[in-house]
């Protein structure tokens, strides 16, 4: 299943100052490639409005110490540009993540969209997006067997760390008999995760760890798309794509000494 955010493949930002979710059964790949066989989840987050100032704002608390803020804000500059700006950010802790007892997790996600659309048959969309994931596992680990004997295994805990940037735009030109869609989008991914995999490989009383190392991970497309209007007696699309990604990464799992 392919999943799309505001019409770009594995975009981010999906979770938050959300507009509406299309569900599409598979397969899709005429409109969205050989990835969307089985379907396609698209997500279409909020866009700025002309019309007036408005805004939203979300807090949310529960068990394992979580706190989690959510707000967004649209700002109209004149009849023909608006700003919306939103931002996430959710915090967890008290050993929520990876049964340990000094684990947790911190995201930090924003989003700003700017459009202009200085008449009717015109609009040009502008969009950046940032996102941030902290993680911690390891810490003490217990298991229970069936013979109701409770191992404990105490390893380091370990720092995942994750970013991700994106800026992208969407034109869209209605020239009478046909509609001109234009959307180019680049998103950088940046990782360096180590986590524990198993406090005790194989019963070996030595933790398996993981190290991810990705230094480069860069996401270009280009996409146009020229297609009838939704009232003509004909309905047609044409189209050209273009996928350009640059990764240099390292996985390595390695047996650690048992902490003290």
């Amino acid at each position: 299943t392919a999943v799309y955010v505001d019409g770009i493949y594995e975009g981010i930002g999906s979770n938050y100052d959300i507009d509406r979710v299309e569900v599409l059964r598979g397969p899709q790949g005429t409109l969205y490639g050989r990835s969307a066989t089985a379907g396609v989840v698209a997500f279409h987050t909020r866009n700025p409005s002309l019309d007036a100032y408005g805004g939203d704002a979300e807090v949310e608390v529960g068990n394992y110490a979580l706190q989690h803020y959510s707000a967004a804000v649209n700002l109209p500059v004149d009849s023909t540009l608006a700003v919306r700006l939103a931002g996430d950010y959710r915090d967890q802790g008290d050993g929520y993540f990876g049964e340990a007892d000094r684990g947790m997790g911190n995201t930090l996600s924003g989003r700003a969209k700017v459009l202009w659309k200085p008449a009717d048959d015109f609009s040009l969309l502008v969009g950046a997006a940032y996102e941030r994931d902290k993680a911690y596992t390891g810490g003490n680990s217990s298991t229970a067997r069936l013979s109701r004997v409770v191992t404990t295994f105490a390893t380091d805990v370990l720092p995942a760390y994750k970013q991700q940037r994106q800026i992208w735009a969407e034109l869209n030109w209605d020239l009478g008999p046909a509609v001109i869609t234009y959307q180019p989008t680049f998103r950088t991914w940046y990782q360096n995760d180590q986590r524990l995999q198993s406090p005790s490989f194989i019963r070996s009383g030595l933790p398996l760890e993981e190290t991810i190392y990705t230094p480069l991970d860069q996401f270009h497309t280009e996409e146009l798309r020229i297609a009838s209007k939704d009232n003509a007696p004909v309905q047609w699309l044409a189209g050209a794509f273009y996928y350009r990604n640059q990764l240099h990464t390292a996985d390595n799992n390695f047996l650690a000494s048992q902490s003290n």
